[in-house]
């Protein structure tokens, strides 16, 4: 089976819309960098931060020079607008949306099994986690996670 390491036609762009994100988008992006040596590009769309989400993405791209991570801030115009916007921008063969508070576990898992596959739509199970405990999750059986 092609793993992620061996794809090359694995050509994923990730778009992350954020909005006064500071404190959540280094874990977001980190989740991706560590298991990703494959993808594309990674579209940061900053929907119009008044705090220091720009330079926390900033600071992504300089920590990161052998990537292909770009920022481009936009006037606030809500999460459906930063995600097209960051869909006229992409140019992977595949997209991946997240939310700049959200992360992945075992990402190399869950994109692994599609890898070479002619597979139009990928669907995986979500787990909303609180301070507490898992408050919930949803998407897919308990069975399976993709």
């Amino acid at each position: 089976m092609m793993t992620l390491e061996t794809a090359t036609l694995l050509q994923l762009s990730i778009i992350i819309p954020v909005h006064n994100a500071e404190q959540y988008i280094e874990r977001c992006v980190d989740s991706f960098i560590g298991t990703f040596n494959a993808f594309s590009e990674l579209i940061l769309i900053d929907d119009g931060s008044t705090d220091d989400t720009k330079q926390r993405c900033r600071a992504i791209i300089e920590r990161y020079p052998d990537w292909r991570i770009r920022y481009v801030y936009q006037a606030n115009g809500g999460v459906s607008s930063a995600r097209n916007h960051g869909l006229a921008l992409a140019e992977g063969q595949w997209v991946y949306f997240v939310d700049a508070d959200d992360f992945l576990v075992n990402s190399a898992q869950l994109f692994e099994p599609v890898v070479g596959q002619s597979v139009d739509w990928v669907l995986f199970r979500t787990k909303i986690e609180r301070a507490g405990g898992t408050d919930a999750a949803f998407g897919l059986t308990e069975d399976g996670d993709y």
